[in-house]
């Protein structure tokens, strides 16, 4: 919201859900999941996932931010819905659509600045710390 003033925008956090997506990237057993570099949950393992823009579809966000976050280009018919979870974090809530992509193949993976790692990782080995609501759908998923 580059409009709305830095203070004013943190209250409607609090007030307003944020819609968004994320991909769980899978290669036979193996999930790609990167280690977060920005708030929420720094420091976190997460699957590639952000906010969506005004005028996207979920599918869209979620293609857009794997690409932003881990270099990966997708099309949209190797997406599957896998279903949706609500993440309370502090000061704000996020609704955020789940897709799987299955691919054949590990693709190249290049990092922005809001990740400081990757890795791939099967549902014995997940990576720590993780959001509990993240580690069940990786259980679900793989």
């Amino acid at each position: 919201m580059k409009d709305v003033p830095e203070e004013l925008y943190r209250e409607i956090l609090k007030v307003t859900p944020i819609p968004g997506s994320l991909v769980y990237v899978v290669v036979q057993d193996e999930v790609l999941l990167l280690r977060r570099n920005v708030n929420p949950q720094f420091g976190y393992w997460s699957p590639p996932a952000g906010s969506m823009d005004m005028g996207e579809t979920p599918e869209e966000t979620a293609l857009r931010e794997l690409k932003e976050e881990s270099g990966i280009e997708l099309l949209e018919e190797t997406l599957s819905f896998t279903g949706y979870n609500t993440y309370f974090h502090p000061n704000r809530q996020d609704v955020t659509f789940e897709f799987l992509a299955d691919l054949d193949s590990k693709p190249k993976v290049e990092l922005n600045l809001e990740s400081s790692n990757f890795g791939w990782f099967n549902k014995y080995s997940l990576p720590t710390p993780m959001d509990k609501i993240v580690k069940k759908s990786l259980w679900e998923v793989l």
